[in-house]
This record gives structure tokens, sequence and C-alpha cells, in this order.
């Protein structure tokens, strides 16, 4: 279990690093960056969940950061001001790092509808 959950880990290291890897400096591809590595921890933490029943309680690898150098956020048990419960958040502040925005300073998180895969 311990081997199947590291090698999860390893796979979702790599791939957030080649996400950022690719990247170049404008605003469009970025923006589009964020939403892979999102895309990818939201896999992670699906694969997390199946292995063990729970989600994570940190992302397993401290200092994964967007494309503008700021560490993604997440939360297990999110709760919106509406009441409505959801297992996890994942949160990209933009490129000025605070809450709020719009452009690039939007934020960018895993409950967005356009980061939906189905």
């Amino acid at each position: 279990m311990r081997k199947r959950l590291l090698g999860i880990s390893v796979i979702f290291v790599l791939f957030c690093g080649l996400c950022a890897a690719e990247g170049n400096d404008s605003s469009s591809e970025r923006m589009r960056i964020v939403r892979n590595d999102i895309l990818c921890i939201k896999e992670y933490l699906q694969r997390f969940y199946v292995v063990n029943g729970f989600y994570p309680a940190e992302l397993p690898v401290e200092g994964i950061t967007d494309p503008w150098g700021n560490r993604y956020v997440y939360y297990r048990g999110f709760f919106f001001s509406d009441g409505q419960r959801i297992p996890y958040l994942v949160i990209s502040y933009g490129s000025d790092g605070k809450k709020g925005g719009e452009g690039e300073c939007a934020d960018f998180t895993s409950a967005d509808d356009e980061f939906e895969t189905d």
C-alpha cells in the first residue's frame, strides 16, 4: 500500500513539474498552466482517496508553485459561505498572490466550472 501511494506521489510531482516547465511568459499560457496544475492535483487527490478512503491532510510535496511562484493552497473539507461543502479546494491566488482580483490576478480554484473534466 505504501509503495503504491509513494508511486502516486512521485507521478504527481513529476507531472506537475512537467506542466510548469513547458510554460512561457504569456498571460494565457500561465493561466493554462494553472488549469493543468490544478487538474493534476485533483487527479492526485482522487487517486489518494481511492487508495486510502480519505483525502490527505496536506499536499504530498511542499513548495508546489503556480507560474507566478506562489504556492498552491489546499483545504480539506472546505465549506462555502452558502453552506455548500466540498471534499477539498485547491487555489492559486493568481499573479499577485492575494485573494480576489481580475485577469492574471484572479483566483483559480478546483471548484471552478472550467476545471471540470466530465
